[in-house]
């Protein structure tokens, strides 16, 4: 009978709660990575694959790199929206500013010499 790796001991070894760890054997044994062997779990050829293949490590990187882009497309337009604001305002700024000068000169000229 084959001997696994006891679930104290691998527990000890992630160093995660033991509901992580629960989340963690879920999924081999739903991918049958893994199998119940006379002291504990066994892992099987595609669990051996997955783990020379990094597939794991692959995945949390690929999720990772997905919230990334998530927060970037929410962020992105907020921001262009932002700067689309201060640029109208200031824009329209400049263009007060160039009206009260006008005004100003065509006071200045109308004001009779004294």
């Amino acid at each position: 009978m084959e001997k696994g790796l006891s679930y104290k001991d691998i527990l000890n070894n992630l160093n995660v709660s033991e509901t992580e760890l629960n989340i963690i054997i879920s999924e081999l044994y739903e991918n049958k990575e893994i199998k119940n062997g006379h002291d504990g779990l066994i892992i099987e050829k595609k669990g051996i694959s997955s783990f020379s293949n990094n597939f794991y490590i692959k995945q949390s990187r690929n999720y990772k790199l997905n919230l990334i882009k998530d927060y970037v497309q929410i962020i992105v337009p907020i921001l262009t929206s932002i700067i689309a604001i201060i640029a109208v305002s200031n824009n329209n700024t400049s263009k007060i500013e160039k009206k009260i000068n006008e005004i100003e000169n065509q006071l200045k000229e109308k004001k009779p010499n004294g």
